[in-house]
């Protein structure tokens, strides 16, 4: 995290991410994956005082058999 003035702040990551899926079809038919693949991610914080802050936040999944996942979120942290 690094602060932008009193009150904002911008923030990155980048680690591993693990997962498992499974899908089975009413036909009976079923598939499973997993694996692990890198993620990333970067957004920024308004802060409410001390303790309270408003968080906008991007994530990028590396998933090897799709694509690429996305996600975009907002969010309210308190930090003790």
């Amino acid at each position: 995290t690094i602060p932008v003035g009193r009150r904002f702040e911008i923030f990155g990551k980048f680690g591993v991410i693990k997962w498992n899926t499974k899908v089975t079809l009413t036909s009976g038919i079923s598939d499973s994956d997993s694996g692990s693949d890198t993620m990333w991610g970067a957004g920024v914080a308004l802060r409410f005082g001390g303790h309270l802050a408003a968080r906008l936040e991007y994530q990028n999944y590396e998933v090897s058999s799709l694509d690429t996942v996305e996600q975009t979120s907002v969010g309210l942290e308190f930090r003790f």
